[in-house]
């Protein structure tokens, strides 16, 4: 063999193209040089102040279905300094939060590292949201919140005692209004524009499915849909399991009943019907959460509200 088949042999052994093996044996392979890929989600948005401890997982994180894979947190990034992750991608709270105003986000930054210290990267946005948030001295409170559908929905306490009782010393001493105070707050689309070219049953440029945003005590809140979230639905009818899909109030209900007729209404909200932003031939659509219906009431009538919180 001359000097320059050695050398191609050798160039050829050291890129990994030729592999010998001893005594009639298998070839060998190189690591992989691809990096690890999550599958675990950028958003956890579920948690609950006060439901978790500091042993609760509140994320997992999941790369290469978790084969030969480590998970670390890179000091000083982000919020990574407050919290733990285990080997498996397992993190926790280090201290439990104290959470001011509607949630607290923290944004996490973890590496996935396999055997041949390939290494990727993710960015994760963790939320925590309040079990009370304080609407100001003229709006009470959100309170008994629940998870639907990737979102979080609040009971609104307009009464200011804490509860659904109906004793605080605002709004007269009840949680109950009537959709003509909600048209004067919830009547801004998603992007902040106020309501001026469509008009309501009453005329009044309010709220509709597009327009039912807000901003009270810097709080970020939205008027729920009700039944199949169309405008103009008003006619009487019970909801049930034959739909295929749900949206806001509905959905509360959907989740929380025991069947076709019975209550869906979530422990501390009181059991009975509630305002949605949808549009109705003589106001606005309501959603019985006692039993499961759709219909619809002028807008000087009064009925309990419950807010989506983003």
């Amino acid at each position: 063999m001359n000097l320059k088949s050695v050398k191609i042999l050798t160039t050829l052994i050291l890129s990994g193209l030729l592999f010998l093996g001893c005594g009639g044996g298998s070839a060998t392979t190189t690591p992989t040089a691809t990096a690890p890929v999550f599958s675990s989600a950028t958003v956890a948005d579920d948690l609950l102040d006060g439901n978790f401890t500091t042993s609760t997982i509140v994320y997992d994180a999941t790369a290469n279905n978790d084969l030969n894979i480590t998970y670390t947190l890179a000091t000083g990034v982000g919020s990574n300094d407050l919290f733990n992750i285990a080997s498996d991608g397992n993190v926790t709270f280090k201290a439990l939060p104290t959470i001011s105003g509607a949630h607290n986000d923290y944004n996490l930054t973890i590496t996935a590292t396999d055997t041949a210290n390939n290494h990727t990267d993710q960015n994760v946005t963790l939320r925590v949201m309040n079990d009370v948030i304080d609407l100001g001295a003229t709006y009470g409170f959100l309170i008994a919140p629940v998870h639907v559908g990737g979102k979080w929905f609040y009971y609104w306490d307009r009464s200011g005692d804490g509860t659904n009782a109906n004793i605080g010393s605002l709004n007269g001493g009840l949680d109950i209004t009537t959709h003509d105070i909600l048209d004067g707050l919830f009547n801004h689309d998603i992007n902040g524009t106020v309501n001026t070219t469509v008009a309501n049953y009453d005329g009044a440029y309010g709220t509709t499915n597009d327009y039912r945003y807000a901003t009270i005590n810097g709080v970020s809140v939205v008027l729920l849909t009700t039944g199949t979230g169309l405008a103009n639905e008003g006619a009487w009818y019970s909801l049930n399991d034959n739909l295929t899909s749900y949206t806001d109030l509905a959905a509360v209900w959907d989740a929380h009943n025991t069947g076709v007729g019975t209550s869906g209404t979530p422990a501390g909200w009181q059991d009975y019907a509630y305002w949605s932003a949808t549009p109705s031939t003589n106001g606005h659509a309501l959603m019985g959460l006692y039993y499961g219906y759709v219909d619809s009431d002028p807008d000087d009538t009064n009925y309990y509200v419950v807010l989506q919180v983003r």
